[in-house]
């Protein structure tokens, strides 16, 4: 078998291609999707617009395609010459080999039709229609092919019968399991195990510790591409960069939520968690926490003696601990003199009040602040939105 690699730096979301720094094609549309029966014929044209200054001449030709590892990239297959009965698209298609001279600054549209054979097989068919500045060559050594500088149409054919569309999620994941800032990479693999093409569309929905979401990614909205070729298995990129929020740490989750299928919308989810702690700053917290507990319970042990020395100096007691073996004479029997009591007890300031209990003071300022901390961040983690930022890796291009 005839099989050459085309190494696709350029991506068919954009159906141009620049071989040189002084040549540019375009091809439109990049992607048919047809579904036909046995015995049905179809006829159809393509655009390839030459947006260069000057005239120039391109070849059309006609391979199959089918997908090469999970990255969304193609493998270009030559039709075998000299064998009989194939089920190879490339064979059911019939466009003209001829040169074709395109004027500069314009456009010309090839025609070309798909004869699907009465004995073909259900199920998905696929192929290409290459435009190039020179027709594809064999090489004298071997069946390996030549290509020049190309753009491409695929055409993506499914045959109507015994469809079987079935696909399930393989892989759902994260890059690592904890990050020190909510900038996440995403990888969900996706496996079809049937006989035609599918395309998998659905969301992705980040939620935080407390179930309040924080992003929301989309899989293949509103394009044709990022299909899933038959017996193979497909990776998709995100990105999530959300917003830095000290209070937003803690476990996340992200829940896959996807739908496949023409003949009947079949279902697939899978849900991965991952951690954001930040580090630098959850350290200067924890070392706070600390001092704050030290200072706590230093200012309790105070307050407790202040409290007992209120108490005995209320009781009339601090003399008697002050002078030790001084005794007051009773007036007579069973009354004593309270009048030196009675003498100290005095009005203070608010300064000398604050003075005096600047320690009971501070303590509660400090809880004050704690509550005021807690409250900050209950509000926080509570929102209901924040911004977030969503990275597609363009590197599919099925």
């Amino acid at each position: 078998m005839g099989v050459f690699l085309l190494s696709i730096f350029y991506f068919l979301f954009s159906p141009s291609v620049f071989a040189q720094s002084s040549l540019s094609l375009t091809i439109t549309p990049p992607l048919f999707k047809v579904n036909l029966g046995p015995g049905e014929t179809w006829k159809t044209t393509l655009k390839v617009v030459n947006v260069n200054p000057y005239d120039i001449t391109v070849y059309a030709n006609v391979v199959n395609f089918e997908s090469e590892g999970e990255g969304g990239r193609g493998r270009f297959i030559a039709i075998q010459e000299g064998k009989g009965k194939d089920e190879a698209l490339a064979r059911w298609i019939n466009i003209s080999r001829e040169p074709i001279v395109i004027g500069k600054e314009k456009t010309v549209e090839l025609s070309f039709s798909l004869d699907v054979p009465a004995d073909a097989s259900p199920g998905g068919h696929y192929a290409a229609i290459l435009v190039g500045t020179q027709p594809i060559e064999k090489k004298a050594e071997g069946p390996e092919l030549r290509v020049s500088s190309m753009v491409s149409s695929l055409i993506f054919v499914s045959v109507r019968g015994d469809i079987k569309e079935s696909g399930f999620i393989r892989e759902f994941i994260t890059e690592k399991k904890w990050y020190e800032k909510p900038d996440v990479n995403f990888f969900l693999r996706f496996e079809n195990a049937g006989n035609v093409h599918l395309q998998p569309k659905g969301e992705i929905t980040i939620y935080n510790m407390w179930g309040k979401e924080r992003g929301k990614m989309t899989v293949n909205e509103n394009s044709e591409f990022g299909n899933v070729l038959p017996r193979s298995i497909r990776k998709f990129e995100f990105i999530w960069k959300g917003e830095e929020n000290f209070f937003e740490l803690g476990r996340y989750r992200a829940l896959a939520r996807l739908t496949y299928g023409k003949e009947a919308e079949e279902s697939a989810t899978r849900e991965t968690s991952f951690w954001i702690i930040p580090i630098k700053p959850l350290g200067i917290i924890a070392g706070s926490l600390l001092l704050f507990f030290i200072l706590f319970i230093w200012l309790l042990r105070a307050y407790v003696k202040r409290m007992l020395a209120l108490e005995v100096e209320r009781h009339g007691l601090t003399d008697v601990i002050k002078e030790k073996g001084k005794w007051t004479l009773p007036l007579r029997e069973g009354m004593i003199d309270l009048r030196k009591t009675k003498e100290k007890t005095s009005s203070i300031g608010f300064s000398m009040y604050v003075k005096k209990y600047y320690k009971a003071i501070l303590f509660l300022v400090l809880c004050l602040l704690v509550i005021f901390f807690v409250g900050a961040y209950l509000k926080e983690v509570l929102t209901k939105e924040r911004t977030f930022e969503i990275i597609i890796p363009q590197k599919t291009v099925e």
